[in-house]
Formats: structure tokens, sequence, C-alpha cells
């Protein structure tokens, strides 16, 4: 996690109060926003994983802007390997910041129990 990122910045979060480790990921989500990729749009993407089985069909929840791609991704493929399913889902977002993604986030999800990774 600590590769790439602006040391910098964590110290100056450091300063303001935050402890290492809150530094480091504010910091990384930062990043991850500066660089967003231009063709997700207003669109977080994730992983959804767990030892579950995939939905028959994609989910689409237009009220709270989320996609799930019904799909198993090949595991090999992405940083998760130890759950039976991986899925792809993308939800809508206001904006690119990080209240935004914690939002997006709450709204993916809810009181569910699989867990995500955010790309």
């Amino acid at each position: 996690m600590s590769e790439g990122i602006n040391l910098e910045r964590v110290n100056e979060l450091r300063a303001q109060g935050f402890d290492l480790g809150q530094a480091f990921k504010k910091t990384f989500l930062e990043q991850k926003i500066k660089n967003w990729p231009p063709d997700w749009g207003d669109d977080l993407h994730v992983l959804i994983y767990g030892d579950f089985e995939p939905p028959s069909e994609d989910i689409s929840i237009p009220a709270l802007g989320i996609t799930i791609n019904h799909k198993c991704k090949d595991k090999t493929k992405t940083i998760v390997s130890s759950a039976m399913c991986v899925l792809e889902a993308s939800v809508k977002i206001e904006g690119k910041n990080i209240p935004a993604i914690i939002d997006a986030i709450r709204r993916l999800m809810g009181k569910r129990s699989f867990r995500l990774v955010v790309l």
C-alpha cells in the first residue's frame, strides 16, 4: 500500500493529528481519486467477494446507483484469491472525493456480509 505513496502528504496529515495508518489510507485514497480512470466516469468500481453462489443474472438497483455483474471473475486475475466467488460491481458517485466514495461503499454494503475491494 505504501508503494508510490506521497510521504510528504502523509507527514502533513500526521501533523494534523492523523495516526500513521489513517494518514497512509487517506493519502492512498486521495491518490486513487487523482488517478481516476477516465473510462470509469462517475462510477466507483469494486470487487465483491466471499463464499457465496453468484446471482443468476446481473443485479441493478437504480435507486442506489448499483450494478453488480453476475459472472464470477477469474480469481487468478484479481487481488482476491481466497474467496469462492468474486464479482465486479459499480456504484454511481456524486463526485470524485472521499465522502462520495464512503457514501457509495455504504450504499453497496448495507447490512450485507460480503467483502469488497475498491479497485
